[in-house]
């Protein structure tokens, strides 16, 4: 069976971490490599003045590391250290709790850090996030090694896409440095319709309060700036559709 080397920044207990390596072991060998805690907004990040610790594991009945760092040490720890050598076909991080949809989103999740140095590492890279429901959203946040009962479907079903999108990656080249980046609305099933879309511009947005002369990070989600000529990825979110936008970092730049 094709590897694939999966990660995440929500934590190595995520049950939506879980969930995805069991949906990716009926299509994949599966090697987990995933911080030892919640790693959200970090980007990609990398602990260059610490030591970072590794304990194997495992998540679903899969080998498994927790790594006491970032998304993005994850994976170059697991390529360098973890995986004996062998290249995995695939690079899949998520599912992360609440969307990266949008490109403030997109360039500061940890979810996206950890695929994208996939994609350095010239291997297919896939990240997978959900939105979740907002009465849910702290409920998971702060403990998601089990979820609610009302969600667990959709979360399930989530996963069973995304295993089945990362097995048909691998009858397509290999594009060094492009993501692929899908994104789940609350509510999924099997016939759930995916659309092609390009990420959002958004409004910029203070994301700290101050008082006393301390700032404290106070999340707002912002404002999507409408696209006349394209469907975007937080349209898709509005309307309940599946989000995939393909991200090619290796067009950075203009001459």
């Amino acid at each position: 069976m094709p590897l694939a080397l999966l990660s995440n920044d929500d934590g190595i207990g995520s049950f939506y971490l879980r969930v995805l390596a069991e949906a990716l072991s009926e299509h994949f060998e599966v090697l987990v490599a995933a911080p030892k805690c919640e790693q959200s907004w970090i980007g990609r990040a990398m602990s260059r003045r610490r030591p970072v610790e590794v304990a194997e594991c495992t998540v679903a009945g899969c080998r498994a590391f927790s790594i006491d760092g970032t998304p993005c040490d994850c994976v170059n720890i697991a390529m360098q250290h973890l995986l004996a050598g062998r290249r995995p076909d695939i690079v899949v991080s998520g599912i992360n709790i609440g969307y990266n949809a949008g490109i403030p989103f997109i360039l500061s999740s940890g979810t996206l850090g950890a695929a994208i140095e996939g994609a350095v590492w010239k291997c297919r890279a896939l990240a997978a996030s959900q939105k979740v429901p907002q009465k849910f959203f702290q409920i998971l946040h702060k403990e998601n090694k089990s979820v609610p009962s009302e969600v667990e479907g959709d979360i399930r079903a989530a996963a069973a896409h995304a295993a089945r999108y990362a097995a048909m990656l691998m009858e397509t080249p290999v594009e060094p440095y492009v993501v692929h980046n899908l994104n789940y609305p609350e509510r999924v099933t099997a016939t759930t319709p995916t659309e092609e879309t390009l990420p959002s511009a958004m409004e910029p947005q203070g994301l700290f309060t101050m008082e006393n002369g301390v700032c404290h990070f106070d999340f707002h989600s912002g404002e999507p700036i409408p696209n006349p000529h394209a469907r975007t990825d937080q349209a898709c979110m509005a309307d309940g559709t599946i989000s995939h936008g393909l991200l090619d970092f290796s067009r950075i730049g203009r001459l």
